[in-house]
């Protein structure tokens, strides 16, 4: 294992940094997969819970079930040095986290339901970073110290220095730690303004000495980033503007300590910055951060964030009381209840427990369903209130801080102990799947484009479909697991499409991709070439209407799991393909492409591409023999093979099979026999 020091630029604090980035081993890839980039609007989760904190992202396809310990449908592992709490959050190909990394290499860590007093802390010097992570690899991007020392303020054995979430519009990323340093870095690493809020002095609403430590997270609202601070004396709730840091707006709050992150909901009439709080929730304008309304009833000590949906705005607590509120949007003034009350002309609905601790609620699809700290699912119609059912999460036991998010019927519920169940969307209690983690999970998984994305205490692991195991060869392999390096003399059978399901022999599905509005369907066909009985083909429909043009392709990662194969000694591929019009084969290494384009005929054919042939696509260095050539591309890190059509002036119908695919070393392509099979 080789670790590297590294000296980070954009120092914030005007202070001079040198970080250690064990970047040569802290990347574990189960399967090496080039996730599509042409699409024409992408899914972010860009802040706590993703879109507006409502933790749904339907049509995303993520997985139903996963095993980090045999790698199937694991994409990576990347370790995390500290403890951090904070949810990832994920902009295109960037996702974003923070951890705190203490000096005690015995710092004081706790989970579980124990509610006892515990007044350990860690008091040692620690050091705060903020992540930036390629979602399609794993590999760090860059990493950036944000603040080092003493804590000012101790936590609680459960929480981390690093429990709030960063934020992102696209272009800036928002990160506050626990000390109460406020950072603005672009998508680069650079800093663009750095804010000292003071110590946030947050913690037990029994006890003004009991210090539990920050756990709110920053929120973007158009050109603000706004920020709840509720601590023991002398809370607000302030926005400052994205782009210099300047304060634009700040509104004290009456109010001691608080752990929840506020919202925006979006109505008809207006927006509204909802917050809930220790004993009192608020409406507020984010634009100037008048109080709109307020609402007693609350319990103390808060923590889930608020979440909206149809004109309802849902605010819950949990410590000792345990309430839940349905407030209709667009209210005014003092909205609270009478003590005789359920509801009133701003309050649709309420109900005087089952309100959640810890985990935020999650509004889907006609439903609130709400996960005690203890591991109960309550759901209820989300419009009236009434409550549909009640159940103990996987028929078992646990603690529970991460919040539900759910995507296409599915709802993902994360328990403490690291096991994450997947119930079934609806008036019915159904257990889909059962993924255990292995290590201790506290934070709030993202969803996006195809994958999730779980923090545990001590990985971040992207999830996604049609990831082999990592073990265990699939029944009817031919050849022995795909190789790390091509040899010179390597002839590497690399699909002949007689496995009966499109799997090739580096053990991973061959898949599609499109850029959203185009179309294409991977089946199996028979009468294939060269006396093959089985061939693939891809039917498809090439449409205008994406930001990046027109795509559809069929494309498949390289080996079952372990790093990318390196194809310095390429000779050539060859292979047999019939279609209705031409289509280009490319390579996909390092940050480009190199391939050609074919001309077939619905006659099948014999393609040779000797490695001469192959030329920079997209994003490759311009130069003749990309093996060879001055600063050219050396053939290391391929992640996948792609057969694509592409292009506004290819748009229609189009169809083509392959068959029989086969890899060369520079020596074996010499020798090879030129006459077909």
């Amino acid at each position: 294992m080789t670790c590297i020091f590294t000296t980070v630029g954009a120092e914030p604090m005007h202070r001079s940094l040198i970080i250690l980035l064990c970047s040569a081993c802290l990347l574990v890839v189960y399967a090496p997969v080039s996730l599509p980039q042409e699409t024409a609007e992408r899914f972010q989760w860009p802040s706590f819970r993703g879109p507006l904190a409502s933790g749904v992202a339907d049509g995303q396809n993520p997985p139903t079930d996963w095993d980090p310990e045999t790698g199937r449908n694991v994409l990576w592992s990347t370790p995390l040095p500290g403890l951090g709490h904070s949810s990832p959050v994920v902009w295109d190909e960037r996702i974003y986290l923070t951890t705190a990394v203490s000096d005690d290499p015995n710092s004081i860590f706790r989970y579980g339901t124990d509610g006892r007093q515990d007044r350990r802390s860690d008091r040692a010097r620690n050091e705060w970073f903020v992540y930036s992570i390629d979602r399609r690899n794993g590999e760090v991007v860059w990493a950036r110290q944000l603040i080092s020392g003493n804590p000012s303020v101790q936590r609680h054995p459960k929480n981390s220095y690093a429990s709030a979430t960063p934020t992102t519009d696209g272009e800036h990323v928002v990160v506050l730690v626990a000390t109460g340093a406020l950072y603005c870095y672009d998508f680069d690493g650079n800093l663009l303004w750095d804010l000292n809020l003071g110590p946030i002095d947050a913690g037990a609403s029994y006890d003004n000495a009991y210090q539990w430590g920050a756990a709110s997270s920053p929120i973007i609202w158009q050109d603000l980033v706004i920020v709840q601070v509720d601590q023991q004396v002398g809370s607000f709730i302030a926005a400052f503007d994205i782009g210099t840091g300047e304060e634009v707006w700040r509104t004290p709050r009456d109010l001691i300590s608080s752990f929840s992150t506020p919202t925006i909901h979006i109505g008809t009439q207006r927006t509204e910055l909802v917050t809930n709080g220790a004993g009192t929730m608020h409406g507020y304008d984010p634009a100037s951060g008048e109080e709109l309304w307020r609402m007693s009833g609350s319990s103390l000590n808060t923590t889930p964030t608020p979440v909206s949906d149809q004109g309802l705005i849902y605010v819950t607590s949990g410590y000792r009381t345990r309430p839940i509120f349905a407030i209709r949007a667009g209210a005014t003034g003092d909205i609270s209840l009478a003590d005789d009350e359920n509801s009133n002309a701003d309050v649709a609905w309420s109900s005087p427990r089952d309100g959640p601790y810890m985990a935020t609620p999650l509004v889907y699809r006609g439903y609130l369903y709400v996960v005690s700290a203890n591991g109960v699912l309550t759901v209820f119609h989300a419009i009236t209130g009434e409550r549909v059912y009640k159940r103990r999460i996987g028929d078992t036991g646990g603690a529970y801080s991460a919040s539900p998010i759910a995507a296409d019927g599915r709802i993902y519920l994360t328990s403490e102990d690291g096991d994450i169940f997947v119930v079934k969307a609806g008036a019915e209690y159904e257990l889909l799947a059962t993924n255990r983690m292995g290590e201790v999970c506290l934070a709030t998984p993202a969803i996006s484009e195809g994958q999730i994305f779980i923090r545990t205490t001590g990985h971040l692991l992207a999830v996604t479909n049609s990831i082999a195991p990592e073990v265990a060869l699939a029944e009817g392999f031919s050849s022995a697991p795909f190789p790390t390096e091509l040899a010179a003399d390597q002839v590497l059978p690399f699909d002949d499409f007689e496995d009966g399901d499109l799997l090739a022999h580096t053990g991973v599905r061959w898949q599609t991709f499109t850029n959203g509005v185009s179309g294409a369907a991977l089946q199996l066909v028979d009468n294939g070439a060269a006396a093959t009985t089985q061939a693939a083909r891809l039917d498809g429909k090439l449409t205008l209407g994406a930001a990046r043009g027109p795509l559809a392709q069929m494309y498949q990662p390289f080996d079952r799991g372990a790093v990318p194969i390196n194809l310095e000694n390429l000779g050539g591929i060859r292979f047999y393909t019939r279609g209705s019009s031409p289509f280009e084969l490319t390579l996909r290494c390092g940050d480009g492409e190199v391939g050609k384009e074919l001309d077939t005929s619905e006659e099948w054919q014999l393609i040779e591409l000797s490695a001469d042939e192959l030329t920079p696509i997209s994003g490759s260095p311009q130069v003749v023999d990309w093996r060879w050539g001055a600063g050219g591309w050396s053939g290391n890190g391929c992640i996948g093979l792609y057969f694509s059509r592409r292009g506004a002036s290819n748009i229609g119908e189009f169809w083509f099979e392959v068959d029989e695919i086969t890899f060369y070393g520079a020596d074996a392509w010499e020798l090879r026999d030129d006459s077909p099979r």
